[in-house]
C-alpha cells in the first residue's frame, strides 16, 4: 500500500514538473518571438525612417532644381512665366510692360510668387520620374502643391507634397518639403517698383539719379521714341547673375 502510495507520488511530482518545464517551454517561446517581432519591427521602422530621409532629401534637390530656372526666367520677362497681352515682343525678348500709356500694369509680388508655383506644379514631376531613382521601394504619392515667398535677398519654396513610403505592413508618409533659391529677386522687385512709380508720377519720365541709389547695375534701353526697356543685373550673388527686365511705354 505505501509502495503504491509512493508510485502514485512520484507519477504527480512528475505530472507537476513536466507541467512546469512545459510552462517554461512556452513562455520562453513566446518570449523569444516577441523579441523577435519587435526587432522585426525595429528594423523596419529603421528602414522606413531611412527611406523616408532619403526621399525628402531627393524631393527637396528637385525642388532646388526646378525651382532656380523659374526665379531666373521672372526676371528676365518682368514678373511671368506667361506673358501678360501687354508684353514687349521682339525676336529676342518677351518683357512685360510696367507703364503702359499712363497705366500701371506691373504685377503684385503675390503674382509674381503664383508663377513661381505654377511652374514648380507643373513641371517638378520631371526631375521626380515617379521615384524611378529608389527601385524596389514602394512609394505613392498624392498632389503637389507649393507656396513661393519672395524675400529682399532670398525666394523660399515651400512644398506639401503627401509621399507614402511602404515597407512590408508599415508605412509612413512625408509631405513637407522646403528649399531657399539665393537670388535677390525681391530687391530687384522693389528696385523696378520704385522706377515704375517714377514713370507713373512724370508721364513716362525717370529722374536718372534714381538709379545711383541701387546697389545692381542699371541700364535703360530705349527701342524708339516711345519704348523703353530697364534692366538690373545683380552680381551680388553667389549663383549666376540675375537680370530683371521690365518695359514701359509713352503715349
Amino acid at each position: 500500500m505505501n509502495q503504491l502510495l509512493k508510485k502514485k507520488g512520484d507519477i504527480t511530482i512528475f505530472l507537476i514538473v513536466a507541467v512546469i518545464a512545459l510552462f517554461l517551454f512556452f513562455f520562453l517561446f513566446v518570449l523569444f518571438q516577441n523579441q523577435s517581432d519587435v526587432e522585426v519591427i525595429k528594423k523596419n521602422s529603421l528602414e522606413l525612417s531611412t527611406y523616408g530621409q532619403k526621399v525628402k532629401m531627393y524631393v527637396e534637390q528637385c525642388l532646388y532644381d526646378s525651382a532656380v530656372p523659374a526665379v531666373y526666367y521672372v526676371g528676365l520677362t518682368g514678373g511671368y512665366i506667361d506673358p501678360p497681352p501687354e508684353t514687349f515682343r521682339s525676336t529676342k525678348a518677351t518683357i512685360a510692360y510696367y507703364y503702359y500709356f499712363d497705366a500701371d500694369k506691373m504685377p503684385s509680388k503675390g503674382k509674381v510668387q503664383n508663377e513661381i508655383s505654377k511652374y514648380i506644379e507643373e513641371t517638378l514631376f520631371i526631375c521626380i520620374r515617379n521615384f524611378q531613382g529608389f527601385p524596389g521601394v514602394d512609394i505613392d504619392s498624392g498632389v503637389m502643391h507649393a507656396d513661393t515667398l519672395i524675400g529682399e535677398n532670398d525666394v523660399t519654396i515651400h512644398l506639401e507634397y503627401p509621399v507614402t513610403i511602404k515597407q512590408g505592413s508599415s508605412s509612413m508618409t512625408v509631405e513637407d518639403f522646403q528649399t531657399l533659391i539665393p537670388i535677390r529677386l525681391g530687391k530687384n522687385y522693389g528696385y523696378a517698383k520704385e522706377v515704375n512709380e517714377e514713370l507713373l508720377l512724370y508721364d513716362g519720365l525717370v529722374d536718372i539719379t534714381l538709379f545711383d541709389s541701387f546697389d545692381v547695375e542699371s541700364v535703360i534701353m530705349p527701342y524708339d521714341d516711345k519704348r523703353t526697356i530697364y534692366l538690373f543685373r545683380d552680381t551680388n550673388i553667389d549663383l549666376e547673375p540675375s537680370m530683371y527686365f521690365f518695359a514701359a511705354v509713352k503715349k
